[in-house]
């Protein structure tokens, strides 16, 4: 296997897992050689006109393989539900994370986070960022959200104990509107605050170090557009 110099790893999680490190590297790898992976979101846990069929994906279907990139998506463990918000259970959605990392895929992870101010869902607009970053009157709320999504990501590991690296997209597609924590409806400065809030807790305070956090914009017409609230440490 291919790894990039140590001087080229700027994970932020300076603990991260040797898999995790080498996922990161061998994407950077991959980016040289201009490779194109494809992914499929849920793959294994339902298709066109079939669910729960083990084994099962769309794309292997058509193509003869599994897709080289798996999604999920943990909306709906913030209040301990046994199915997301795709009515794909978080028990399989675990083996199916765990089953792909094994067989050499790569597992990506958004979440559809409910809005924890008016507890409508990701696209109720209330405001609610400012609410949740420490200070916020609905802070305590996030942490309890966090631990769980947290418990969550621990039982992310094989048999021996090999916990499955993980692109972690919180926060997603932030500079468009259609979500709370979009760009029209918090404040760059309360959008940062509450990415950093988010890497520090998961990472110092819960101990999980298998996760490549990604930062993900939407359509973006320039650079400045693009790092507009990114997250700078």
């Amino acid at each position: 296997m291919y790894l990039l110099p140590l001087t080229a790893q700027v994970l932020i999680d300076q603990e991260a897992t040797i898999e995790t490190k080498n996922l990161y590297q061998n994407l950077f790898k991959l980016q040289d050689k201009k490779a194109l992976l494809f992914g499929h979101q849920d793959a294994l846990a339902y298709g066109v006109t079939w669910k729960d069929v083990p084994n099962r994906s769309d794309v292997k279907d058509v193509v003869g393989d599994y897709p080289a990139v798996f999604g999920w998506d943990i909306g709906g463990i913030e209040h301990q539900r046994s199915h997301n918000i795709d009515q794909v259970s978080f028990d399989k959605m675990k083996a199916f994370i765990v089953d792909r990392f094994e067989a050499g895929s790569i597992n990506t992870i958004s979440w559809h986070m409910d809005n924890p101010q008016s507890l409508g869902n990701s696209w109720d607009t209330t405001t609610a960022v400012a609410s949740i970053i420490p200070g916020g009157k609905n802070h305590q709320l996030y942490v309890q959200w966090l631990d769980r999504a947290a418990d969550f990501l621990k039982e992310l590991k094989t048999k021996e104990g090999v916990y499955a690296p993980i692109l972690f997209r919180p926060f997603h597609e932030h500079n468009g509107g259609w979500f709370w924590w979009g760009n029209p409806h918090c404040s760059p400065d309360d959008y940062i605050k509450l990415w950093k809030f988010t890497v520090d807790y998961l990472k110092n305070k819960k101990n999980i170090h298998h996760l490549i956090y990604v930062y993900n914009t939407n359509n973006f017409q320039s650079e400045e557009e693009f790092i507009h609230r990114y997250p700078r440490q």
